[in-house]
């Protein structure tokens, strides 16, 4: 108890529940107060550890680098995940050394299926992200700040013709990813397009590159789940 205390940064009253604060605002003021250069590694430990606590490893992790997420071996290329698919719901982490990612989804009510987007707009968005050309102009939207560009800029920067990279963002504002307006200039009034860097692009390409790795190696797979993840009305 000390020592989970002290990783933590809390008193052993606090770590019992004497106090005022719930465990919720603990955990913020803790992050909080961490250099905003190592916040997101911190909070991402703790991820980890929430992962290890659903797998019901023991958290005692000194002796056992097999469930140390810093993986220094030379031979680790592509790194290593971890899955937990229970009738609670899912947790996935990804544990390259320095590419790390979590995601969790506590069991829903109801149906998952029915959740989701329609099948014909997820569809539409899959078909958008199988063109090349719209991957490019999302890559090249990712290097930029959120600032609003113009489809001769995405032209120019990427040789796909002016009339091509057009079409390809007002397929990307079907499917939510842009937001089109209209600028006045000296030639006339023409389309710009501000790019919603806040969308689930980056985590959706992270998971695609999961699906796609060849080389993967599992430290925790737990998939002793009892029923379908989707399931009839």
């Amino acid at each position: 108890m000390p020592a989970i205390a002290d990783v933590l940064g809390v008193s052993i009253d606090e770590l019992f529940g004497r106090q005022k604060k719930s465990l919720e605002e603990t955990i913020a003021d803790v992050v909080y107060a961490v250099d905003s250069k190592n916040s997101y590694e911190y909070a991402f430990e703790l991820c980890w550890a929430a992962f290890l606590g659903l797998a019901h490893i023991d958290g005692n992790l000194e002796g056992n680098r097999k469930y140390n997420y810093r993986l220094e071996d030379a031979d680790v290329d592509k790194g290593y995940f971890s899955k937990l698919i229970l009738d609670g719901g899912i947790a996935c982490a990804r544990l390259d050394p320095d590419f790390h990612t979590f995601f969790l989804m506590p069991e829903p009510k109801g149906n998952l299926r029915d959740k989701l987007a329609d099948i014909h707009k997820l569809q539409k968005l899959f078909e958008a992200f199988a063109d090349i050309d719209t991957l490019t102009v999302l890559f090249l939207l990712y290097t930029r700040l959120n600032t609003p560009v113009a489809a001769s800029f995405v032209s120019k920067e990427t040789g796909i013709s002016k009339e091509s990279a057009e079409e390809i963002m007002e397929r990307l504002c079907q499917s939510n990813l842009l937001f089109r307006t209209l600028a006045t200039t000296s030639d006339g009034d023409i389309n710009i397009y501000l790019f919603k860097q806040e969308s689930a692009v980056v985590p959706l390409l992270c998971f695609a590159d999961e699906i796609l790795s060849e080389n993967i190696r599992d430290i925790i797979m737990d998939i002793s789940r009892t029923k379908p993840l989707f399931h009839d009305q």
